[in-house]
This record gives structure tokens, sequence and C-alpha cells, in this order.
């Protein structure tokens, strides 16, 4: 029996709700069912850790914290599902934000059924490929400059974007270039790892575990690297977002 991907709508306006519902039920997608929906951050939250959601329809307005600001709520609370933005909207700045955290789609509201469908089956072609623990003695795959590369979970130390490309820093100072960007290798590759590993700020990726300073007056965290330590420099909404999921931690 092939998995049913769970899904989270995310819709302030109750009428809005039940008609992105029925053309969801319309289209014809048959390995999909809904979990729930909100009509808040608040609710978006809470319903995702009684069942974390393989992907979200999230509306970007909300009363109170926005669809941005849920995505980040939800990343510390380790939990990562792929994002299709729907918004009545089509200010530019509006849709490159949106684009930003979420490259498969942004669906502007009247949606047409059409559209809706061909966002959701790209969503679960994607959850479909996602590398989960790799054969190879549970590594994580990459694709380096030369081809694959595998390093285990607890090997990686951290992350940065590096233009088109992002740069992996192993334990015992290596580091790999990888030919992916920070927002491929946080939906593919980590996914199945989101509670190790945290997202502060657009051009970082932190593994928790190894993280055993936090300078919020310098916007920094220290993480242990073998017998040493490395620096790694984050935003200043960044260091918020770490203490808090270390907190969580404990």
């Amino acid at each position: 029996m092939d998995k049913k991907f769970k899904y989270l709508i995310v819709e302030d306006e109750e009428k809005s709700r039940e008609v992105l519902l029925q053309k969801i039920q319309m289209c014809n997608i048959q390995d999909i069912t809904c979990i729930g929906m909100a009509t808040n951050a608040m609710e978006a939250l809470l319903l995702s850790k009684l069942t974390p959601p393989d992907f979200i329809l999230l509306d970007i307005n909300l009363p109170g914290k926005n669809g941005f600001e849920l995505i980040r709520e939800l990343q510390v609370e380790g939990i990562s599902p792929e994002v299709i933005f729907t918004s009545a909207h089509t200010e530019q700045g509006i849709l490159l934000n949106a684009l930003k955290h979420s490259p498969i789609t942004y669906l502007v509201k009247p949606i047409d059924i059409d559209e809706l469908e061909e966002a959701i089956r790209k969503v679960c072609s994607r959850i479909k490929s996602n590398p989960v623990e790799n054969e190879i003695f549970g590594k994580i795959k990459f694709q380096g400059n030369l081809g694959p590369v595998y390093f285990l979970p607890d090997s990686l130390l951290f992350i940065k974007a590096d233009a088109h490309s992002s740069r992996l820093f192993i334990e015992n100072g290596k580091e790999v270039l990888v030919n992916q960007s920070i927002s491929e290798l946080e939906r593919l590759n980590l996914q199945p790892y989101s509670r190790l590993f945290i997202r502060p700020d657009r051009s970082t990726i932190v593994n928790l575990s190894k993280i055993v300073e936090v300078h919020t007056k310098k916007n920094e965290c220290v993480v242990r690297n073998g017998s040493g330590t490395m620096v790694v420099k984050v935003s200043e909404t960044g260091i918020k977002l770490i203490v808090k999921a270390m907190d969580n931690l404990k």
C-alpha cells in the first residue's frame, strides 16, 4: 500500500478553508489525506506537533504570527514540512520572501484547480525522492563536485551557504563543497533528521547536538569539533532561535 501524504490547511477565513479543501478533494490525487485545518499559526503549530504533516497549504497573512513566522516556529520544534504558499497578494516583495522559503510554488487566490493539483504532485514527488537514511550504514548522501559523498549525521557540524552551493563543515576540520543550495539540503537531505538540525537563518544550518556555547551578544554559537571547537556566526534573529531550540532540548 502506498504511503498517504499528510497535509494541513492553514487559512484564517472559514470559507477559504472550505473552498480549498473542496478543490483539493476534486484533484485526481489518491495518496493524500488532510490531518486538519488551522485558523492561525498557534493552531497550526499545535496540530503539527500532534501529527507532523508532510506538507502545508499556508496562507501568508494570518492573525498574529504570519506564515513565514510559523515556518520558523515549526523548524524550532524539529518539524520541516514542504510548503505551498497561498495568498491573494502578488506584490513582488511578498513573492520573493515566499520563494525563499519554498521554491515549489506560490498559488495566488482564487486558486486554479489545475495549478493546485500540479503543485501538490510536485510536493509529493519531492517528498518521495527525499533521501532518508542512506543505505550505506545510515549515512546522509550529498552531491559533491566529483560525485556523491556520504557522512554520518553526527559528524556534520554545520553548513554555510556558498552562492548556489553549500559548504559542509565536518568533524575534525574537514570542509566539503556540495552542488546543492542550502534550501535543497534542508528539504531533501536533512529532513529525516529535522530534530537534529536547525536552520536559524537563510545561510546557516547547525547541528544542535554539537552546540556547547551560545554567545547572544556576539550572535554566534560554539560547536564541538573533535577535541576542539569552532565558532558559527548567525543572524540576530537566528541566535534567538538557537537559544529557544536548545532550551526545548532540556
